[in-house]
């Protein structure tokens, strides 16, 4: 008897769950919190004067200000972005994302780089903290509270950054527990991995869009006053990272994208601002090119460009 043939469904979903397993064996789930101090404390009602029901409203005030206690957060924003830059959105919880494994130890040092470039300010901040209170009595008069502050210890382990590898694989156990219940997050895991693939793919178009679309302005554009637009070498490391990192973030296998990256690149191999600034036709080549493939790469949006953010 001949074998029944597959359908286009059948067809659709073992392709779906090759991309799915084939995405997870091309990355590790990293969890990621940057821990901090938190500097609001609510204000004591019971010693402001007021006309309205204290019981409905609720004040704040904000602690130890300190230059120092901006340059942590700020080290901690620019790693958050970093971080934007080589992992892909994750399946489950935002400070979950999906890392490419051959970028795992690169990564993974990086985070601590960011965490020693952190520790002179937290240092300062924890020297300064006497001055801080002081200057916080004299401000907040009868609204000072000694219990809002922390000791000097609390505050340098205050800050930190936490990374952790995780395996979202469910757990053969749960299928002694229930067969129902193992199907059921079975599925949730499929569908959840499958959303992130699309997910990847959908946010590395975004940001190779963005990139390109940067470096084509600075070619093609000019300011208020009519003169060209200067061209950074910031803009084509950026787009040459992207191009590097492409291969590895590249969970969805999206062949197309990957195409149109590499033409990028070879466009821009050994080219600097200056070569750009200063030879009129390879400016107009690249800008001409670069043209071209940001219209291939907007083709393939399925969505409006989001806003992206740098380190």
């Amino acid at each position: 008897m001949p074998k029944a043939k597959k359908s286009g469904v059948a067809k659709i979903a073992d392709y779906r769950k090759t991309v799915e397993t084939a995405a997870q064996d091309k990355c590790v789930c990293l969890s990621v919190e940057f821990a901090t101090y938190g500097t609001q404390r609510k204000l004591d009602l019971t010693k402001v004067e007021m006309e309205a029901d204290k019981s409905r409203v609720s004040a704040s005030k904000s602690i130890m200000e300190s230059e120092n206690m901006d340059k942590i957060k700020s080290i901690w924003g620019r790693a958050h972005n970093w971080l934007g830059l080589k992992c892909l959105p994750g399946p489950l919880r935002k400070g979950v994302y999906l890392l490419p494994t051959e970028l795992v130890v690169e990564v993974d040092q990086k985070l601590k780089q960011f965490e020693q470039d952190a520790q002179p300010y937290i240092k300062a901040l924890v020297k300064e903290l006497p001055t801080l209170k002081e200057q916080d009595r004299r401000d907040f008069r009868n609204q000072y509270n000694e219990s809002d502050y922390p000791t000097a210890e609390a505050l340098a382990s205050s800050f930190y950054i936490y990374a952790q590898y995780i395996d979202f694989k469910v757990s053969d156990k749960l299928r002694e527990i229930s067969e129902s219940l193992y199907a059921r997050e079975v599925a949730k895991s499929k569908k959840g991995w499958e959303e992130s693939v699309d997910q990847a793919r959908e946010f590395l178009r975004e940001t190779g869009l963005y990139f390109i679309q940067q470096m084509a302005k600075q070619l093609n554009g000019e300011t208020k006053d009519g003169k060209r637009r200067p061209i950074y070498d910031v803009t084509i490391n950026n787009l040459m990272q992207f191009a590097k990192d492409f291969p590895a973030r590249n969970i969805a296998d999206d062949d197309k994208m990957l195409y149109l990256v590499a033409k990028a690149k070879g466009l821009l191999d050994g080219v600097d601002a200056y070569d750009l600034r200063e030879d009129e036709k390879l400016r107009t080549k690249v800008a001409t090119e670069l043209d071209k493939i940001n219209a291939d790469v907007a083709g393939l949006m399925k969505r409006p460009l989001r806003a992206i953010e740098l380190a």
